[in-house]
């Protein structure tokens, strides 16, 4: 499929007022997420009743606790779905809620209530996601009441489209692409053509991909979430169309306005950066930042506040349940919880010349025996299975080694010459019976160790957050008898919630690429994992800052008792020097790793990779 098409004409409507279908299968579920909208519903609902004419719909009205009559305005239409939240949960919860009851829909198409639809504009979306079956999501032309047109397609955030629209605003508008997010050049609005993402006032979105892509990011509560959906629609392989015969006009203010709004709106950038752009988000947000300072909006001050310190975001608008007397008891969900560790899985490329040395294979099982099972073995929750990937020509001696552990049942061995992440997934049914509601699976490495209640801690998360890709973000770093608090948002101690439908489980994706396949989830509580580094590891090095181990031997048994706590001269030397010096190497490190992944894709980095591998394995046999 090209990057242009041929216009499709807007066609004509009928002027009739027939019925919506909540019942049986529909081209288009309209999903309306309500909140104080009493004054725009009606004018909506006729205009989809006009459309309704050509066009088989169901309407679905999610309403978040509005304080006025939208509740009893939309009951004047018996034939709309109506639902109540709970609470006021925020845009993305009202549409994950809204999406529950879409039932049996080719499409379902978002809606925000403030918009006026024109005749034809749904056949118009609905034609150009049936002209390109890659397609997606369609996006229409968005229109002022006035006629004027809304600048509403965008370009993906980044560090230099960030700085480049701090520093020059609105001038200039038709700068080069990397140089805006924006999209003000009137051009661009003249034809159809994929695009990277739009705002969120009507998106038109194929089910099957909406499935696929999986709930919208509860997290942003209002503002960004629409950023982060079709993100994680072309991450997943669809096209977003922009559909200029398709035009709808917007009122805007549908959730009012207020320096508090103005600011989530702001805040909400720099959280998806730090979804999304994990190594880049310090620089977008001091990017953010300066674009705020320089600008001075009056009505900006409540966002320059809560820029400054990620503590204050709290304050700014967030769901609020109602009250707990009005709200139904629910069980909570039951999880199976497997973690799953390569051993000496073989590996492709230079670097398996270090994990198949007989030397790297002792040093492996004395660590995993002095860390990393009995950190297994001290986790508090139940529910807990462990798979531990073997090569099938592994030798006897480290069968021997292993054997106790086997028979007590300590962990499950799958001797296999590759595993991919459906592996995974059907080896955890194989061990667990896949009998719950909640399937999590975590990385744990063979040399590494978790916190007593690292298992508690993610359950618990799965169980209030459901499908999503979870981060204790917070560690430590043991380097001989020295400790470093690492906080570590996309750390190798990855796990993932999900249902047993399809699991992609944690080895989905590298580690810090999960966040592409699943919402993510940080804890950023007590350190929750240990690093061990020890001459024999791949990649591991020391990140983070010195600390005392005193405060933290309560979370990881026996294994910081015997390391003294530094002196003041050390973690003053740490401080000043150290810390800027490895924060300097690992941000060169990100850099050069996100460029080539950028420009190059994934393999390129993974080959990479192999052959710094290979030049330390080669270092290493010459030091034998």
């Amino acid at each position: 499929m090209t990057d242009t098409a041929p216009p499709l004409a807007r066609p004509t409507e009928d002027a009739v007022q027939p019925s919506f279908h909540p019942a049986g299968r529909v081209e288009v579920a309209v999903l309306v997420v309500t909140y104080n909208s009493a004054g725009d519903l009606d004018a909506l609902v006729g205009d989809l009743r006009r459309d309704a004419s050509r066009t088989r719909l169901r309407v679905v009205v999610a309403d978040n606790s509005s304080s006025d009559d939208t509740w009893e305005v939309a009951a004047r239409h018996p034939d709309v779905i109506r639902l109540r939240t709970g609470g006021n949960l925020g845009y993305a919860a009202g549409l994950n809620a809204a999406m529950t009851r879409a039932g049996d829909a080719e499409s379902v198409l978002v809606l925000n209530p403030d918009l006026r639809l024109p005749p034809g504009a749904i056949r118009s979306l609905l034609a150009r996601l049936r002209f390109d079956d890659g397609a997606g999501a369609v996006v229409p032309r968005v229109e002022t009441p006035e006629g004027g047109l809304s600048h509403s397609l965008r370009r993906e955030p980044g560090v230099l489209r960030a700085t480049a629209d701090a520093l020059l605003g609105r001038a200039w508008p038709t700068r080069p692409a990397a140089l805006s997010e924006h999209i003000r050049d009137d051009r661009h609005y003249t034809r159809p053509r994929p695009i990277e993402w739009a705002t969120g006032a009507a998106i038109l979105i194929r089910s099957s991909a909406a499935v696929a892509v999986g709930a919208w990011d509860e997290r942003f509560f209002l503002y960004s979430e629409e950023t982060d959906f079709q993100r994680r629609l072309r991450d997943a392989g669809w096209r977003i169309w922009f559909e200029p015969a398709a035009c709808v006009v917007h009122e805007g203010g549908g959730s009012g306005v207020s320096d508090d709004l103005v600011a989530l709106t702001i805040v909400n950038r720099v959280r998806y950066a730090d979804k999304h752009l994990p190594r880049q988000a310090g620089l977008f947000r001091a990017a953010v930042i300066v674009g705020e300072q320089l600008r001075r909006d009056p009505t900006h001050a409540r966002a320059r506040w809560a820029l400054r310190r990620r503590s204050r975001w709290a304050a700014l608008p967030h769901a609020t349940r109602d009250g707990a007397d009005e709200r139904p008891a629910r069980t909570a969900p039951t999880v199976d919880h497997v973690l799953v560790t390569r051993f000496n899985l073989p590996t492709a490329g230079p670097e398996s010349l270090v994990r198949a040395r007989d030397g790297w294979l002792r040093e492996r099982i004395d660590l995993f025996e002095r860390h990393t099972v009995p950190s297994v073995q001290r986790q508090t929750a139940g529910g807990l299975s462990w798979i531990v990937y073997l090569d099938p020509l592994s030798p006897a001696w480290l069968l021997d080694r292993l054997q106790p552990y086997i028979a007590r049942r300590v962990f499950t061995p799958f001797f296999r010459d590759e595993v991919l992440w459906p592996d995974v997934a059907r080896d955890a049914r194989a061990v667990t019976g896949a009998t719950t509601d909640i399937l999590v699976t975590t990385n744990l490495d063979n040399d590494d160790a978790l916190a007593d209640d690292f298992a508690a801690r993610v359950q618990a998360l799965a169980r209030r957050h459901g499908r999503a890709a979870i981060y204790l973000s917070r560690g430590l770093i043991a380097c001989g008898d020295e400790v470093y608090l690492r906080h570590d948002d996309r750390n190798a101690f990855c796990s993932v919630a999900e249902s047993w439908d399809a699991p992609g489980t944690a080895w989905r994706d590298w580690h810090t690429l999960l966040g592409r396949h699943y919402p993510v989830v940080i804890d950023a509580g007590e350190p929750g994992w240990l690093q061990v580094i020890h001459g024999g590891n791949v990649s591991n090095r020391v990140r983070g800052r010195l600390v005392s181990p005193v405060p933290y031997r309560r979370l990881f048994g026996d294994e910081l008792t015997d390391v003294p706590p530094p002196g003041l001269a050390p973690v003053l030397a740490d401080r000043l020097v150290r810390v800027p010096v490895r924060a300097g190497r690992e941000f060169a490190r990100a850099t050069a790793k996100n460029l080539v992944l950028t420009l190059l894709g994934k393999d390129a980095v993974d080959r990479l990779k192999d052959r710094l591998s290979a030049r330390r394995s080669s270092s290493d046999g010459v030091a034998q």
